[in-house]
């Protein structure tokens, strides 16, 4: 059975700030060191100590209590390696995406195209010398003047039909 994708939203992705997704992530991981550390020191300063020095009824009541409580704190780290995991695979797949968005909204920028907040970027041939220049940059192939003429003539009868309409 395949996964659903959730798509986040090209505003959304760009305006992400990979960099407190990591700082979370970061945090987590010190919470995981800090619950290692007093497990650790549950382990050998109280349940090792007392088992040296007690004994009877109450000590193993005490020892099964210490015993319960280092699978809580064994709990606890695992818990936040996993968020760790999370937020930090999150930041890492996020920024590739990322990047190519804020790319494509500089080069829409410097082609002085519109991009619509939710993305689209309408398609609007206004003279003849655009759709010309357009055409060309997108097909290389169109280097001979009297062929960029006779596309540029039929395609520009055909842009106002399309001017109006919108493609992603």
């Amino acid at each position: 059975m395949g996964e659903a994708t959730t798509l986040l939203p090209e505003q959304q992705l760009r305006e992400l700030k990979l960099s407190e997704l990591q700082d979370a992530a970061d945090g987590w991981g010190k919470v995981s060191n800090r619950a290692d550390a007093c497990r650790d020191w549950v382990g050998s300063e109280m349940t090792d100590k007392l088992a040296e020095t007690q004994k009877g009824e109450a000590a193993k009541a005490a020892s099964g209590r210490l015993v319960r409580l280092d699978r809580n704190i064994e709990y606890i780290c695992t818990e936040c390696g996993f968020v760790w995991t999370a937020l930090n695979g999150t930041a890492c797949e996020l920024g590739g995406p990322q990047h190519k968005v804020k790319n494509a909204l500089e080069d829409a920028a410097g082609l002085k195209s519109t991009v619509h907040e939710d993305g689209p970027v309408p398609l609007a041939f206004r003279s003849t010398e655009s759709l010309t220049s357009a055409h060309s940059n997108c097909f290389g192939w169109l280097k001979d003047s009297k062929s960029v003429g006779n596309t540029a003539r039929t395609l520009a009868g055909k842009s106002d039909e399309i001017s109006t309409q919108e493609y992603r």
